[in-house]
């Protein structure tokens, strides 16, 4: 396997099942799937599509972030010539890549929200969004036996902002998007107010790699409730389905 594909593995970032709890050459590609042994009725297509699209952009951020730890961009930094008016802001395209794992992350995170709605014939509103889908369809979900979902409902919980493990995430997250937020270095005296915000680089990072893992979970967590709830609602009359084989795309292996 590629440099990259060992560190996506040893780093705990590939979409694969096999890969939750093993690391052999199975884990070559991202093989999470939602039509591998299930028989249903419904288009499934459409939500593969939507897996599709949402594991194109978590493999965006695996590589922008291996870029950011291993590529030089200071020749790109030169170029870019930024004003140095000691404020200490590190600013170069490596910081700038961290921060766009960052907004991406998020940006999954409110696509799996309505993927899970659209799949459950859930309410979506104007501002659903990954931390509020579940208590605007609070009865819906809670009605369904489903141990996946009460995994998604946990991970929400750990986002909470005001008592969440992880709620500092969605203030930085309304900074990056909304206001202004720095990066700079472990011994810069923090000042935030209520439209800038500054992080320590290292606890940037640190946080980063953890909100990538967190993402990671939480798009196995969506594909595991939905392929719990397509077990559960297999027809009967399994004689009478037809078989729907969908191949990988043909992208050549490097050599």
């Amino acid at each position: 396997m590629s440099e990259f594909r060992q560190w996506c593995i040893k780093e705990n970032l590939t979409l694969n099942i096999h890969g939750i709890y093993c690391s052999c050459i199975a884990n070559e590609r991202d093989n999470l799937t939602l039509l591998k042994g299930v028989i249903s009725s419904q288009n499934i297509l459409q939500y593969e599509q939507y897996l599709n699209r949402i594991k194109a952009e978590f493999s965006l951020i695996r590589v922008l972030y291996y870029e950011s730890k291993f590529t030089d961009s200071s020749k790109f930094d030169f170029e870019s010539c930024y004003s140095e008016l000691d404020d200490r802001e590190i600013i170069n395209i490596r910081s700038e890549k961290l921060r766009t794992c960052f907004r991406l992350c998020f940006s999954i995170l409110d696509k799996l929200a309505i993927f899970l709605c659209q799949y459950f014939s859930l309410k979506i509103e104007k501002n659903t969004a990954f931390n509020n889908f579940w208590h605007q369809n609070k009865s819906a979900l809670e009605s369904k036996e489903n141990f996946a979902l009460i995994a998604i409902n946990s991970l929400i919980c750990d986002l909470n902002e005001k008592n969440g493990q992880f709620g500092f995430y969605k203030v930085w997250r309304n900074s990056l998007e909304h206001h202004i937020l720095f990066l700079v270095p472990d011994t810069f005296k923090l000042s935030n107010d209520s439209t800038h915000t500054y992080v320590k680089m290292s606890d940037f990072e640190n946080s980063l790699v953890n909100l990538i893992q967190f993402t990671r979970s939480s798009i196995f967590s969506t594909v595991f409730a939905i392929l719990e709830d397509l077990r559960q609602k297999q027809p009967s009359d399994k004689e009478n389905t037809m078989q729907i084989t969908i191949h990988k795309k043909d992208f050549q292996h490097p050599n």
